[in-house]
């Protein structure tokens, strides 16, 4: 789980603590670098169930755009799964581009725009009425289970040879 107490150093509010209970599920624990599955519950509709990568390491980032030029067939079969689609609808978060090719891409490349993400992380938010049902917690799980193939994907690309 994650703190509760907000990093107010660099905040304007003077709230001490964070709105919402986080978790994060993912080998090595919390602090790995590895892609994982996370749950936010914030009251307000902000509740949010998500899987992925978010801004790896520099390392990390260019290995996983790197399986994603040498493998785009796998890449794309997998963001563009059924199952994961059905949890997550909005698919890959695409708010975290690059405005141009990264070093040693080419702006033609047919999968540029995939290559130019900075996150490899999907997500999707839950209104308070369903977070207070009895079956959110088998909702977040089905939702994981989608993206397993997704995450595993992102840590085969990520593990170094």
């Amino acid at each position: 789980m994650f703190r509760i107490n907000k990093n107010d150093r660099f905040q304007q509010s003077d709230e001490p603590y964070k709105r919402h209970m986080g978790a994060g599920f993912k080998p090595g624990g919390r602090h790995s670098p590895w892609a994982g599955y996370f749950v936010a519950v914030e009251p307000g509709g902000e509740t949010y169930v998500g899987a992925g990568r978010w801004m790896p390491e520099p390392a990390q980032l260019a290995r996983i755009r790197q399986e994603i030029h040498y493998n785009a067939p796998a890449f794309h079969a997998l963001r563009q799964d059924a199952t994961l689609l059905s949890q997550f609808p909005e698919g890959l978060d695409m708010s975290q581009t690059l405005k141009t090719a990264p070093k040693g891409y080419d702006r033609a490349d047919p999968d540029i725009e995939w290559i130019r993400l900075k996150s490899f992380f999907v997500w999707r938010s839950f209104p308070d009425a369903e977070v207070r049902r009895s079956d959110f917690p088998a909702r977040v799980l089905a939702a994981w289970q989608a993206a397993r193939p997704f995450v595993a994907f992102l840590n085969e690309a990520m593990r170094e040879e």
